[in-house]
């Protein structure tokens, strides 16, 4: 059996779905049956943008209460998001300083991650944070897929500086203003002639 291999050269005018059939020709002139793909020339792959504060959703970055549950970060893209396809994709929340994931989602199955629109929106489910610790998000490339075609993957975040947040310790910050001393007022009486 020989192989050979197939190169194919796409036009920037031929854009949208483009379908390709093949099939085999052995010596004797007998063919397979004709097998077709659709490829999706000109589609661009959705990139995760810097997260946005959301009205009523939580988006955190800076300091956030020890009960934070729920995550949101916008995909810039032009059509809506859906569920992943790919196995191995994944959301994690790492500690600073420590190596291992404090928690993991995995994106293909998970209930905890929805999409709406241009939003990924997902939960911790009875999160327990350090107090005073620092987290950052990290995602995995293909999270989300545009709904275009057979689906083009969101790249991912893996830099630790990206999307920060650290859990309020009440013990270390305070709200209280210091106390005054306030004291009262002397009079004295002074006589003239």
């Amino acid at each position: 059996m020989k192989l050979t291999k197939i190169f194919l050269t796409l036009f920037i005018s031929i854009l949208g779905l483009q379908p390709f059939c093949i099939a085999a020709v052995d010596n004797n002139g007998q063919t397979s049956d004709q097998y077709c793909v659709m490829i999706a020339v000109g589609a661009n792959n959705p990139s995760i943008i810097t997260p946005r504060f959301v009205q009523s959703t939580a988006s955190p970055l800076g300091t956030v209460m020890a009960t934070q549950s729920r995550f949101s970060i916008q995909i810039q893209t032009t059509l809506p998001l859906r569920r992943t396809k790919l196995a191995g994709t994944y959301i994690r929340i790492y500690q600073m300083g420590y190596g291992s994931p404090a928690y993991t989602i995995d994106c293909k199955y998970s209930p905890d991650v929805y999409f709406l629109n241009k939003t990924i929106v997902f939960f911790i489910q009875n999160p327990s944070w350090t107090l005073g610790a620092t987290y950052y998000i990290s995602m995995t490339d293909g999270v989300a897929t545009a709904d275009q075609y057979c689906g083009v993957e969101a790249g991912g975040i893996s830099n630790s500086v990206y999307w920060r947040f650290t859990i309020w310790n009440s013990a270390v910050s305070s709200t209280t203003t210091p106390s005054t001393t306030t004291s009262t007022a002397t009079t004295h009486t002074v006589t003239t002639r």
